[in-house]
């Protein structure tokens, strides 16, 4: 690192994790550029940004990950170099995944960064020295746990956004009840499940309500939603053993 308060960083991608981290360092006040190959083609800028740069940060797709730093970076070895994949592993770059959603628009409030943790298989005091002007909390895990962390990220994320997506189609199209109705719904599981976590999950399977489950089975195989019948077929079995502090009196539960 050359002799600086404080390291700079070059953050190399335009998707919505360059964008959000973009933002977040220079709210920071943290020195940094960005480069994306969409406003420099010919990569006339690039070299001269890597080598300006104390951290270099790959924010691009997985799958361009090793390609790209083959083609690009390999040949400034001693250079710090920094991926946010959740999974990925590189033998020449270190790998910090950020534990949050970023949307497609909005930027958020500081306070939402500075909340949210990192992941990596390195020692915490990689992390602190990489990027010493954050205080965002950092765990460590092994790193032949990364691609089982990932998958977790996948399943809370991403599955219950699908979910979400696929129900408030259905609930425009076929019933006409409009999204807006559903938000204070969403919005309060989201608040149970950070209540009370062990406590928030409720409806006919938890209570082994066995008639609702096979009348909502049969309700979506009417509907030809297939894909939500085998879904819900995996939710069952999930839930198959009591739940501790599972609420079965409740039956006016969904």
């Amino acid at each position: 690192m050359t002799n600086r308060n404080s390291p700079h960083y070059l953050l190399i991608g335009s998707g919505r994790l360059a964008t959000h981290l973009h933002h977040y360092f220079l709210e920071e006040g943290i020195v940094c550029k960005s480069w994306c190959r969409a406003r420099d083609p010919q990569m006339k800028e690039l070299k001269d940004l890597v080598n300006w740069a104390d951290v270099v940060m790959l924010l691009i797709s997985d799958r361009s990950l090793d390609d790209f730093y083959t083609e690009h970076l390999s040949s400034f070895p001693a250079k710090k170099i920094v991926h946010c994949s959740g999974s990925h592993r590189h033998p020449k770059m270190l790998g910090f995944h950020p534990l949050m959603s970023f949307s497609s628009g909005t930027l958020y409030p500081l306070d939402t960064y500075r909340s949210m943790a990192f992941v990596g298989d390195t020692p915490s005091q990689t992390f602190r020295q990489w990027f010493s002007q954050l205080d965002n909390p950092y765990f460590q895990i092994g790193a032949e746990d990364r691609a089982y962390y990932h998958c977790l990220c996948v399943l809370s994320g991403n599955l219950s956004t699908w979910l979400w997506q696929e129900v408030v189609k259905r609930m425009e199209g076929q019933l006409n009840i409009p999204r807006w109705a559903l938000w204070p719904y969403m919005d309060r599981l989201a608040a149970n499940l950070k209540e009370d976590l062990e406590k928030a999950l409720t409806g006919p399977v938890v209570r082994g309500d066995q008639i609702t489950i096979v009348e909502n089975r049969a309700a979506l195989i009417e509907k030809g939603d297939l894909s939500l019948e085998d879904l819900y077929q995996s939710f069952v079995r999930g839930v198959q053993k009591p739940r501790v502090g599972a609420n079965h009196e409740d039956e006016n539960s969904f």
